[in-house]
C-alpha cells in the first residue's frame, strides 16, 4: 500500500521545488500623463450642422495585474492598466481610453468609441491604437504625425492621427475613420467615413 503513494509524493516534491522567476513590475509612470483627463471633465465637440456632442467623464482608475509569460508558469511579471471612461450625455456613445504597460518595457494606448444607439446609428465599436511614448519616431503602421492641426480656429501642436478599426452590424453605417489626438488636450477630432467630423470645442474641468 505504501508504494502507491511514492510516485505522487515525488511529483509533488518536484513541483514544489520548481523555481518561479519574477521578471519585474512594468508600470506606466510618467506615460500615464499621455491621457490628460482626470476622468471627470465635460468634453464638448461640435458636430455636423453645428450640432453639439457632449461627453462627461465617469472616472479614471489604474490597477496592476500579475501574469505568466510561459506555458509552464515559471516566469511571471506585473503590468499596469489605466482606464478612463467618457459617456455621451444621452447615453448614445462611450469613449474608453486605456493605457497599458507590457513585458520588456513596451507601452500602448487604445481609444475605443462605442455606439450604444443601434436603432438610430447602426451599432459599431471603433478602436484606434498608439505606441507609447507618443512620438513621430514611434508610430504604428498607418499612423500619421502632424506638426500642427487647426480645429475650430484653434491651433494644436504635435498631433497624432490613427485610423479607427470599426466593427458594425449595418454595412451602410457611417463609422469613425480617424482619430486626432495630442498629449495636452487628448481627443481633438473624430473624422467619420462620410467626411463629417466631431471637432473639439471645449473642455470643462
Amino acid at each position: 500500500m505504501k508504494k502507491r503513494f511514492v510516485l505522487p509524493l515525488i511529483l509533488l516534491a518536484l513541483f514544489s521545488c520548481k523555481k518561479h522567476e519574477f521578471l519585474g513590475e512594468y508600470l506606466l509612470g510618467e506615460l500615464a500623463y499621455t491621457n490628460p483627463y482626470n476622468g471627470y471633465e465635460t468634453i464638448i465637440f461640435q458636430g455636423p450642422a453645428d450640432t453639439q456632442v457632449t461627453f462627461t467623464g465617469k472616472g479614471r482608475s489604474s490597477y496592476t495585474t500579475e501574469t505568466y509569460i510561459d506555458n509552464y508558469m515559471e516566469k511571471w511579471y506585473a503590468y499596469e492598466t489605466d482606464n478612463c471612461r467618457l459617456d455621451e450625455e444621452h447615453g448614445k456613445f462611450t469613449f474608453r481610453i486605456t493605457l497599458q504597460s507590457h513585458y520588456n518595457f513596451r507601452y500602448s494606448m487604445s481609444v475605443a468609441l462605442i455606439n450604444n444607439d443601434s436603432a438610430t446609428f447602426g451599432f459599431y465599436s471603433a478602436y484606434a491604437g498608439y505606441n507609447l511614448p507618443l512620438s513621430k519616431q514611434n508610430l504604428f503602421t498607418g499612423d500619421v504625425y502632424l506638426d500642427s492641426l487647426v480645429v475650430l480656429n484653434k491651433v494644436y501642436y504635435n498631433v497624432f492621427v490613427s485610423p479607427f478599426n470599426s466593427y458594425w452590424y449595418k454595412n451602410d453605417s457611417v463609422c469613425p475613420a480617424y482619430l486626432y489626438y495630442n498629449k495636452a488636450f487628448g481627443l481633438l477630432k473624430i473624422e467619420y467615413s462620410d467626411n463629417t467630423s466631431w471637432d473639439l470645442k471645449e473642455i470643462v474641468h
